[in-house]
């Protein structure tokens, strides 16, 4: 019986293994987070219908002036989520990393270094946001 216990304890500890950056309790309206992934990540290279999962230009991880998305035999991206239903958000980044392999790109894993590195830049673009608001953010009277 104790067996059973220790594999379904692996199993919920291996689903909560964090492969990103989370950011939590953001007090900022959507359109405020999508301006600040906008500054941290430059514009998404594709934004979701829900407007709370955004992805960046593929971009290297090593530095590279001639990096072409198209040819390179590995590229990056960032994968930047809203969680959450409504105000504190978490916003979680992660970097995807993607390798070609027979003329076509696979996902091959993530950089944790990589999104901690961007996660602590989208840190700062937050709490920018923050400082820029105004008195009544997002007020709707109707």
């Amino acid at each position: 019986m104790k067996k059973y216990h220790l594999i379904f304890l692996g199993f919920a500890l291996s689903a909560c293994v964090s492969t990103g950056y989370l950011i939590k309790e953001q007090n900022l309206s959507l359109g405020d987070i999508k301006k600040s992934v906008s500054s941290a990540i430059g514009d998404p290279r594709k934004v979701s219908e829900n407007q709370r999962t955004y992805l960046s230009q593929y971009f290297s991880r090593t530095p590279n002036p001639k990096f072409d998305p198209d040819k390179s035999f590995e590229r990056a991206y960032a994968k930047v989520v809203v969680l959450g239903e409504r105000r504190p958000y978490d916003v979680e980044l992660e970097v995807v990393v993607e390798r070609r392999e027979e003329g076509r790109y696979v996902e091959i894993g993530n950089d944790m270094l990589e999104a901690k590195k961007l996660g602590k830049n989208l840190k700062i673009k937050l709490n920018q946001g923050r400082e820029d608001r105004n008195v009544i953010d997002d007020f709707r009277a109707f």
